[in-house]
């Protein structure tokens, strides 16, 4: 199954006797933890390569409060990271944040076309001010015309820079399912506003 966070999607393999649909809110291996994502796309082989990760349980409705309140939490921190870039690594840009699920990894995605940055003291900090590990990504994806980091809801401290995913993925219709799917409409509701 592909399941979207909110930049990027990835494969996961779907344990024995666990149905899903497009749309659900699944719980899935993170780095080193959890992370929650909506199913994209289901498969019907087996891909040529070996999927690492595996979906652990559909979300639960609690799951969803946690995310949109993440969501919430995401923007905050974006600014507050901006504000730090600011003074300790000009010219970056910061386009968005992501917490995995359980808050042990944030990702930065920033933009800093044609300058390179050395974004290791702000890493330092980071990690200091929020306890997790922090990864910064140099965000090459397009854009539209709002920032990602006002998109509705949809990494040990490295000093890696990695490649940013080439799309970014919004969830308007993410539902956590498994209830009578008649009883599921305030949930809908609640995925569809994150």
């Amino acid at each position: 199954v592909m399941v979207a966070h909110k930049f990027d999607s990835q494969r996961y393999v779907v344990p024995k006797g666990v149905e899903l649909a497009a749309g659900d809110l699944v719980v899935v291996d993170g780095d080193r933890g959890m992370n929650l994502g909506v199913v994209e796309r289901l498969f019907n082989k087996a891909p040529h390569y070996k999927v690492e990760n595996n979906v652990v349980r559909i979300a639960s409705e609690q799951d969803c409060e946690a995310l949109r309140q993440q969501r919430l939490d995401e923007e905050a921190v974006r600014l507050d990271v901006q504000a730090l870039a600011d003074t300790l690594a000009p010219k970056m840009n910061i386009r968005g944040i992501e917490y995995q699920f359980d808050r042990q990894k944030m990702t930065i995605f920033y933009s800093a076309p044609g300058v390179h940055v050395d974004f290791r003291r702000l890493q330092r900090v980071l990690y200091s001010r929020y306890g997790c590990r922090i990864w910064i990504k140099d965000y090459k994806g397009e854009v539209g015309e709002e920032d990602i980091s006002n998109q509705s809801v949809t990494t040990s401290t490295s000093t890696h820079h990695h490649h940013a995913p080439h799309h970014h993925h919004t969830v308007p219709h993410a539902h956590p399912p498994k209830q009578p799917r008649e009883d599921s409409k305030r949930r809908k509701s609640v995925a569809e506003n994150m």
